[in-house]
């Protein structure tokens, strides 16, 4: 296996773009975003689980999941949470280790929200964390997702604090200003790449 760049920020931190950029520039992605939601796709093991667990008010008409509805629950509810952590962590872990071998010798970057919480890291030869200003994260929430302040928060708070990924982190990059900032921090990661070897 090729060596593994964990990449992981706050929601609305700007994560994705980082990945994308990165992407762009040749390194193989693992998305553990897209995997949890490729094990709970229709007709998955993972959505009948879920289905089973928490009963039709999480279900869409058309047998789907309703994200928003189990969304509503999980980031209210911390032992909703865990018990829906405790049904798809594992399909998600077999996936991303599949998905690690399959890229054979190459760089991968392994991009999960919850690298740190599901101890992921554990897989990976480097952390980058990408953070930003609690106001501005409160902000681009508000703004992508259409949520009030208060959701805004409460699904900020369901996730580790920067100060605990920080602990982490090999590398750091700060996407609270604007895009050319952005800009400036990714040629500063793409020159950290370069001098441990890998890129």
């Amino acid at each position: 296996m090729g060596h593994v760049i964990g990449l992981t920020g706050g929601i609305a931190c700007g994560k994705s773009t980082v990945t994308s950029w990165l992407v762009k520039r040749g390194l193989v992605c693992v998305d553990a975003d897209q995997i949890a939601r490729q094990v709970v796709a229709p007709d998955s093991e993972g959505l009948r689980a879920v289905l089973s667990h928490f009963g039709p008010r999480v279900a869409l008409e058309d047998g789907g999941l309703d994200r928003k509805a189990l969304g509503a629950i999980v980031f209210t509810d911390v032992g909703a949470r865990r018990e829906l952590e405790a049904i798809v962590h594992p399909l998600i872990n077999d996936e991303i280790d599949a998905q690690l071998i399959a890229a054979g010798t190459r760089t991968v970057v392994l991009d999960a929200a919850l690298l740190i919480e599901m101890k992921l890291y554990e897989r990976c030869d480097h952390v980058v964390v990408v953070r930003c200003e609690p106001h501005v994260q409160i902000h681009r929430l508000m703004h992508r997702d259409g949520l009030t302040e208060a959701q805004a928060r409460s699904r900020i708070d369901a996730q580790f604090r920067d100060s605990e990924r920080l602990k982490w982190a090999n590398h750091v990059i700060d996407n609270s200003g604007d895009r050319g900032s952005l800009s400036i921090e990714l040629d500063r990661l793409w020159k950290w790449l370069e001098e441990i070897g890998e890129r």
